[in-house]
């Protein structure tokens, strides 16, 4: 028995048409599911949230960066400080294992306490230039001027910062989603206090007792006869007697 495929066509088409809706609805949610998941993503942020230093200690932060989910191939850093309490000093590339080691261009305008530097990062016949993952970007250094109150801001400029994508319809477009900054303490250097010394105890002096004098004996002289009547030319014996007394005459 033969089959009338003329006679069928028409719903056969139908069906065919039916189920290509939803297979093209499918094949065109796929790329805005992959536009969704390259949304911006990457963090900026440095490495402590916060510092404490006295005027005139110097001292460095890092700038880093999260990629999430993104691929990045440069950074446009733009960075603001109060000049009336931080003088910044340098903002380079980090020393070892730069992400983005092509550096554009930097500069510092002490006036305004504003920065920036540009880095690309490295494309090569064996490296295509997507960096991912987590790292320090750029290194500032800082020298704090006098005291602050209380903290003094080192920000990241989130509107004319950029973070360019490297990779699918992300390329070159901004991919930075959130920043934190850094909060800086400038306080005066407390004083150590002294050790207050111990007085040491002095020893109470033993009192030398005085001899006592011997009392020298009082002489007592007497004589005998105490009276006597005599007359002219007439001899008279006297006896003198010394007591309690010191012969110092040698007899």
């Amino acid at each position: 028995m033969k089959v009338n495929l003329k006679k069928y066509l028409p719903l056969i088409i139908l069906v065919l048409i039916l189920l290509a809706i939803p297979l093209t609805l499918i094949l065109t949610q796929k790329p805005q599911d992959l536009r969704q998941k390259a949304a911006p993503a990457a963090n900026l942020y440095f490495d402590q949230n916060n510092t404490t230093v006295t005027p005139n200690q110097q001292f460095t932060v890092n700038a880093m960066i999260n990629t999430g989910v993104n691929s990045v191939a440069g950074v446009e850093l733009h960075v603001t400080y109060e000049p009336a309490f931080l003088r910044l000093d340098s903002i380079n590339l980090p020393a070892t294992n730069p992400l983005f080691p092509n550096l554009m261009s930097s500069n510092i305008d002490p006036l305004t306490g504003r920065a920036e530097i540009i880095m690309l990062s490295d494309v090569t016949a064996s490296n295509s230039g997507m960096v991912t993952g987590t790292g320090a970007i750029a290194t500032l250094t800082f020298t704090p001027l006098t005291t602050t109150t209380p903290t003094s801001a080192v920000s990241f400029d989130q509107l004319t910062t950029k973070i360019a994508g490297a990779s699918g319809e992300d390329i070159g477009k901004q991919v930075l989603q959130n920043v934190t900054n850094l909060q800086v303490t400038v306080a005066e250097l407390t004083p150590t206090p002294s050790p207050t010394a111990t007085p040491v105890p002095t020893s109470t002096p033993i009192p030398t007792a005085n001899p006592t004098p011997t009392p020298i004996p009082t002489a007592t002289v007497s004589v005998n006869p105490a009276t006597s009547s005599i007359q002219l030319g007439n001899t008279v014996s006297v006896n003198v007697n010394v007591a309690n007394g010191i012969n110092t005459g040698g007899y």
